[in-house]
């Protein structure tokens, strides 16, 4: 039997793994988008930036030295509100989650998510969003997200001047 991974925050020397982790997400969507070793090291420096940075968490999951999962928070602070003594509270975006294919529906993901989900909560986080995939709806919604109306999107990128 294989031994429980460590769900611990990400460090810098993840980086290639957290790297191999995005290709892996992206390649289960379509045929992969560039070779390994050019996007650890365009991932790098993006990687080191984040860790760096007070607006993003970055989770893993470890088992025997290996990065087998990820999930990544990225805080949007919000404009006080009027009337509020304190601030208002903090958007939290979760994107990139990630568990390799062999290691799904064994509970491992709602571990790594309940780790996030105790930090966001300690921190007075007021709410999490996530786009998930058609597959990942059941996985969210057990851990007690709601699906709601489809905010509204502009996609800018690719347009022509």
């Amino acid at each position: 039997m294989k031994d429980t991974p460590e769900i611990r925050p990400a460090v810098t020397r993840d980086a290639s793994d957290l790297a191999r982790m995005r290709l892996a997400l992206y390649s289960e969507h379509g045929p992969e988008r560039e070779p390994l070793d050019e996007y650890v090291a365009r991932f790098a420096g993006f990687v080191h930036d984040v860790l760096a940075s007070d607006a993003w968490r970055v989770w893993v999951a470890e088992l025997e030295g290996r990065v087998v999962g990820t999930m990544w928070l990225q805080l949007v602070e919000r404009v006080p509100r009027p009337g509020e003594d304190r601030g208002a509270l903090p958007i939290g975006y979760l994107t990139n989650v990630f568990v390799e294919p062999d290691l799904r529906d064994g509970g491992l993901g709602s571990r790594m998510l309940e780790e996030i989900l105790t930090w966001a909560r300690a921190r007075g986080v007021e709410e999490l969003i996530v786009w998930p995939s058609e597959r990942s709806y059941p996985f969210y919604e057990r851990a007690g997200f709601s699906r709601t109306p489809d905010p509204l999107v502009l996609y800018l990128a690719g347009e022509t001047a």
